[in-house]
């Protein structure tokens, strides 16, 4: 599991589509379909459905959707905390 394929997976999700995931992250949407197909596989689930109107998350896809947001969010919190450390240690 990578934090780049639970990026895409939340975005993914939170735009409903692929495609608007695709241009948001400005990575093919291949790509982005690619590393969440590889993501249910490491897992061992189907974590969306998808059909002709986009994608939505299945009963676990929702569930784990909110531990992937966790996980981004603490990411994004210790980046932070690095960045002022620096900033405040610096100069």
């Amino acid at each position: 599991m990578q934090l780049r394929q639970l990026k895409y997976f939340v975005v993914a999700i939170e735009l409903g589509t692929l495609q608007a995931a695709s241009k948001k992250l400005f990575i093919a949407q291949s790509a982005i379909s690619k590393q969440i197909a590889t993501l249910e596989d490491d897992l061992g689930v189907q974590l969306l459905e998808r059909g002709r109107g986009g994608v939505r998350p299945t009963p676990i896809g929702e569930h784990f959707y909110q531990h992937a947001k966790f996980v981004l969010s603490s990411v994004e919190g210790a980046r932070r905390a690095v960045e002022n450390f620096k900033a405040v240690n610096t100069g």
